[in-house]
């Protein structure tokens, strides 16, 4: 969206009026310093903001509210029509906080819409649609047909970014006739430039070129090189999705030479970014990195995030075309770290503006409570006076009873006080840790679902290059991490409600272990890790949970796979406790990296994560199931780690049917049993047995 303050039908010249400044009175300066700004407004960045900076300055000295308001709002346009769209705001707001306190309706006006022009760039749509229909609803009351039109291109800009595009090109076509009616050429060139920009949302390329270039021609008529720049970059990124790289470069080149003396670095970003993705089209890739460069040095000078991330998927494409896989994952890491901070800027901002908010009403409540009590207070003193002069008796009396009425109510008070400050940090403290489960649980889907989303976004738009497999492998993959994401946690919900019931039957307690390290076969071989496996030789026949015990079993190895290096050991030993009542012991050890003795102690808490461990995907779930799980069985889990010294996992398990209530113990059940292969078994008595031997050993498990 283009700044509020337009663009002068029929300009003056800006070195004549400054020129003229030192012969003109006060009140006649604040006019030649907005007719300054307005002319350099787009053109020449310093002058146009040291224009709107003396009128600031002028106008406080005078003490003119009116025109420190529209000096302010001057200062807002000049700053946000150059990029500088956060350092716009606080002038803004305060220019707007000024002409409601002295009720000027048309400065009122003007800063309402540069607000919703502001909050409409920086991405907050609530705020953005509030001001634009504060702006809309005042300028019918008083008849501001330009209030309108500025207005109403914010509503429909916002419609835009909501996905409501139907609603969104009525008004702005709606705004290209009534600025037509009055002869604005400004709002009509930028209700077609918008035009453009909805179109182009909606890959509608040809609409997109048409609009864009009416509102670049409109522009161009009124010698506003930033707003014909704006609308250009809509045309260039048409011509690229057409297919067509060679006219994309002239646009984009055409682009720069109409901003380069008005420093506008986010406009300069963009036209490098298409100038990078046109030259990979075209298979010059020196040149595209070259671009590509340019445009990520403009984005990270103006923290414009989007574009930042745009610029890293190219740049990953580019090195994938390079077979560059390490520079390849490097910007993918980029790109998603662009992603997370444009989007966690939103949130921060609007969490705080809701904080503020909160504790605004919470301390109104205060002192309305405060003056209540005081209230209360002054007319029970009024009543005691009174009974006062009836008699000295009477006072006696009803003051003893009085006083014994307060005492009781005291305690009854500073008792009912004691329990509402208890309930209040009991709520607190459910508060606090339902934000940090739902701020940790966010995270943990939020890192596979951006990975998800990125090449599928790029998948559509057409701009995905290279071997399309590998990406297919990547969202699959995290698809199904998010899958196991969801099933850890509603394990947990289980759990937590009581609703998680114990199926047990009795087997071979060691046959299931041997069976379920078996399914670890292939990824320890891709490791080129040995799995060790130690169990009695006779039959361990006892009764357990086949589901929860193969959970806490493959937790516990896919655990010490994981954080093994290549080339190590993982050992899994099982012993069984013949006095009454038997009990199991399972201990899954590694000689992995370790875990540092000071986060020992919150390793099975949820979502915690050691900062060993942090080069490792997971979701800090896993080892509080497992935990919780090994209760369940009626057993307990410990854990001894040294670090870079490898870690050992000790589990016992209730495993005697007198721990188990007759509904829980079950026929024997049927389990997905994966295909046995070959392994390195360590077994007390028993031989390793064949892939075809374990298929008939394992055959009731299927």
């Amino acid at each position: 969206m283009l700044p509020v303050l337009s663009i002068a039908q029929n300009k003056l010249d800006p070195d004549s009026l400054s020129r003229l400044l030192p012969t003109l009175p006060d009140t006649a300066k604040l006019r030649a310093y907005y007719e300054i700004c307005k002319a350099w407004l787009g053109v020449d960045k310093e002058k146009s903001i040291s224009a709107a900076q003396s009128a600031v300055e002028l106008s406080e000295n005078l003490d003119d509210k009116i025109w420190t308001a529209r000096s302010l709002n001057f200062l807002a346009a000049a700053k946000s029509s150059h990029g500088d769209y956060k350092e716009a705001l606080p002038f803004a707001e305060r220019a707007l906080r000024l002409a409601r306190e002295i009720e000027y309706k048309p400065q009122i006006l003007e800063s309402l819409e540069n607000c919703s022009i502001i909050f409409s760039v920086l991405g907050y749509w609530d705020q953005t649609l509030e001001y634009a229909q504060q702006g809309l609803e005042l300028s019918r009351e008083i008849g501001d047909t330009i209030g309108i039109l500025n207005n109403s291109n914010a509503i429909a800009s916002t419609y835009q970014e909501l996905k409501d595009y139907t609603k969104a090109e009525i008004i702005f076509k709606e705004s290209v006739l009534l600025a037509d009616r009055i002869g604005r050429v400004f709002e009509k060139g930028r209700a077609n430039a918008n035009l453009g920009l909805l179109y182009a949302a909606q890959f509608r390329c040809q609409d997109c070129m048409e609009f864009s270039r009416k509102g670049a021609e409109a522009f161009h008529q009124l010698q506003y090189p930033s707003g014909e720049a704006q609308a250009l970059l809509n045309v260039a990124e048409a011509q690229y999705y057409l297919g067509r790289p060679e006219e994309c470069q002239t646009v984009c080149h055409k682009i720069l030479d109409l901003v380069r003396e008005a420093d506008n670095a986010q406009i300069e970003g963009s036209a490098y970014m298409q100038l990078g993705r046109s030259s990979l089209a075209l298979k010059n890739r020196t040149q595209a990195a070259e671009y590509l460069a340019k445009a990520e040095a403009k984005g990270r000078r103006v923290q414009d995030h989007s574009l930042l991330k745009k610029v890293y998927q190219t740049r990953q494409n580019l090195a994938i075309v390079d077979e560059d896989f390490e520079q390849s994952n490097y910007f993918q890491i980029q790109s998603e770290m662009a992603a997370d901070s444009f989007l966690s800027q939103n949130v921060l901002s609007k969490i705080a503006d809701y904080q503020v908010r909160y504790q605004t009403a919470e301390k109104e409540a205060q002192i309305y409570a405060q003056n209540l009590v005081l209230e209360k207070e002054k007319n029970r003193r009024k009543m005691l006076l009174i009974g006062l002069s009836l008699a000295l008796l009477t006072i006696i009396a009803i003051s003893q009873y009085f006083n014994s009425r307060q005492n009781s109510r005291q305690r009854e008070a500073a008792l009912s006080l004691q329990m509402e400050q208890a309930e209040t940090e009991k709520l607190r403290e459910l508060d606090n840790l339902k934000s940090n489960f739902f701020a940790n649980i966010s995270h943990e889907f939020r890192t596979p679902l951006t990975l998800i989303l990125s090449p599928t976004e790029q998948l559509l738009d057409g701009s995905l290059k290279g071997d399309l497999k590998k990406y297919y492998q990547v969202i699959n993959r995290n698809a199904h991490r998010l899958l196991e994401l969801v099933n850890q946690l509603l394990d947990l919900s289980k759990i937590e409600s009581g609703k998680m019931k114990m199926q047990v039957a009795i087997a071979d307690l060691g046959e299931f272990v041997l069976f379920l390290v078996q399914s670890f076969e292939s990824l320890a071989q891709k490791r080129s890790i040995t799995l060790h496996v130690d169990i009695p030789s006779e039959p361990l026949h006892c009764f357990f949970d086949r589901d929860k015990v193969e959970k806490i079993i493959t937790n516990l190895i896919s655990n010490a796979i994981k954080f093994s290096e290549e080339e190590g050991e993982v050992s899994i030993c099982l012993s069984l406790n013949q006095t009454n009542p038997k009990t199991a012991t399972i201990i899954v050890s590694d000689q992995g990296i370790g875990i540092p003795p000071d986060q020992l102690a919150t390793i099975f808490e949820r979502f915690s994560h050691s900062r060993t461990y942090e080069l490792q995907a997971g979701s800090g779930i896993g080892l509080a199931l497992t935990k919780e799980l090994v209760a369940v069985h009626g057993g307990e889990i410990w854990v001894e780690s040294t670090a870079t010294a490898g870690t050992k996992f000790k589990v016992t398990l209730a495993v005697d049917e007198r721990f188990f209530t007759k509904e829980e113990v079950v026929d024997e059940g049927n389990s997905t049993m994966v295909r046995p292969g070959t392994i390195m078994v360590k077994m007390r008595g028993r031989s390793a047995p064949s892939a075809y031997q374990l298929k008939t050993i394992y055959s009731r498990f299927f």
